[in-house]
């Protein structure tokens, strides 16, 4: 299963959850199991965005199985684009959902970056 891979900058967890899920069953509990700690100094700067990408491009066979899911990262990863000001990627990416699966927040995040981008171009 290859275990944790190191080449992420973020959510090697998330992509060690899907390798697992090829081998075993999972079951749901509402038990809390783990309890992290986080601080201020702690964050990850690295783009979000690529790690999603490329997590999902490793399970695309899980991926292409959940369309809600699949659409819903490709969105996530659009929100990350945006929020590091990169809004020609941000506008790719959210088509992108909007094409696997539409939805009124990846439509959002699709045409409020076009609008900004025509408001700014009349001005």
């Amino acid at each position: 299963m290859g275990g944790f891979d190191s080449s992420l900058s973020t959510d090697e967890d998330w992509d060690l959850a899907l390798k697992l899920t090829k081998l075993y069953r999972f079951a749901l509990t509402d038990e809390i199991l783990v309890c992290s700690l986080t601080s201020s100094d702690g964050v990850n700067t690295k783009p979000r965005s690529e790690s999603i990408l490329k997590i999902i491009q490793n399970n695309i066979d899980s991926f292409d199985k959940n369309k809600k899911c699949y659409s819903l990262q490709i969105r996530t990863a659009a929100i990350d684009c945006l929020m590091r000001n990169n809004i020609s990627e941000a506008i790719k990416l959210a088509k992108r959902s909007l094409m696997i699966r539409p939805s009124v927040k990846s439509l959002l995040i699709f045409l409020v970056p076009n609008i900004y981008i025509k408001i700014k171009k009349f001005k």
